[in-house]
């Protein structure tokens, strides 16, 4: 005789609904977070590679943010570099033409200004800490701003008071990149030129007027001497130019590692939308499935097979 055992069929039914029903629920809460898993867990073995890579984000985003930073005070570095050069160049073009004229009009104005305003560029702050002088950032790279400093001075040297210490920054795990410039670097022959063309107009009566055969003799050879030391100056602003090109090439590394890492992680952990909403609607109908099923049990008797 054939039996029916409701109390057995019902228990298994009743447990596939629970499955079906845990299944809605974890592809709902998966088109809701637009996540795979709210945990690691839920990842199985892929969660050891999956925080390796955000890790690894993790440094590469860091990096990103120093060189983002580190770009804008070499930037600053070259807007201080133009005035120093487009400066210095003015003065020589200056000698130029006062040894073409054979005659000094306002030079001591001139040569004042350019000292002075060199100087103050080499004394300029970012943040609040001056760029030039190294390791000492709260001290001035140039203890002057006067002409009458620099012809006090024994020599040029003695106005610079930065360190040798250039700034650095990590900008990826095995690059340490010195990005600061020193300002006895950028102006020391500069000042050393300065300072002869000084002493000799407020040791010798002054560059003034008519100028004397030995005053031609002067300028003349401290227009070469002049012009090579605009060219170290030129070289440093070089190099600068450089370090930027160098970051640029590295931080867009980093953006293509930062979008690739993000591309590989999303590809773990991120559901995707269009597979979530028909296995939602998959586990949705096997839910009503087995709901219509177990009410058809329970209204199930054997007189109904008798």
């Amino acid at each position: 005789m054939s039996r029916v055992s409701t109390f057995g069929q019902s228990q298994s039914l009743l447990n596939t609904l629970l499955r079906n029903q845990a299944k809605v629920f974890d592809s709902q809460e998966q088109l809701n977070t637009g996540k795979k898993s709210d945990d690691f867990r839920g990842l199985a073995s892929e969660a050891t590679t999956l925080m390796n890579s955000k890790a690894f984000l993790g440094r590469v985003d860091n990096f990103k943010k120093i060189i983002t930073n580190v770009q804008g005070k070499v930037d600053a570095n070259d807007v201080q570099l133009n005035g120093v050069l487009n400066m210095a160049r003015d003065f020589r073009q200056n000698i130029v033409e006062v040894l073409a004229q054979g005659e000094a009009v306002a030079f001591e104005e001139s040569l004042s200004n350019t000292f002075s305003f060199i100087a103050d560029s080499l004394n300029s702050q970012v943040g609040g800490t001056f760029i030039f002088g190294g390791s000492k950032t709260d001290v001035p790279p140039v203890n002057g701003s006067d002409i009458s400093d620099l012809v006090a001075a024994g020599s040029a040297a003695d106005l610079f008071q930065n360190d040798q210490q250039a700034q650095k920054a990590r900008v990826t795990d095995n690059v340490l990149m010195d990005y600061s410039l020193l300002a006895d670097d950028i102006a020391g022959d500069l000042f050393a030129s300065i300072k002869t063309i000084a002493d000799y107009h407020f040791g010798g009566g002054g560059l003034n007027g008519t100028l004397s055969a030995a005053d031609v003799t002067f300028l003349t050879d401290q227009l070469a001497i002049l012009d090579d030391a605009i060219d170290v100056s030129q070289s440093v602003q070089t190099r600068n130019g450089l370090k930027f090109e160098r970051l640029q090439t590295i931080g867009e590394q980093h953006e293509d590692t930062s979008v690739f890492l993000q591309t590989f992680i999303s590809d773990i952990e991120d559901t995707n939308i269009a597979e979530a909403i028909t296995k939602l609607n998959m586990d949705q109908t096997a839910l009503e499935a087995s709901i219509r099923t177990l009410a058809l049990i329970a209204d199930m008797t054997l007189l109904d097979f008798i």
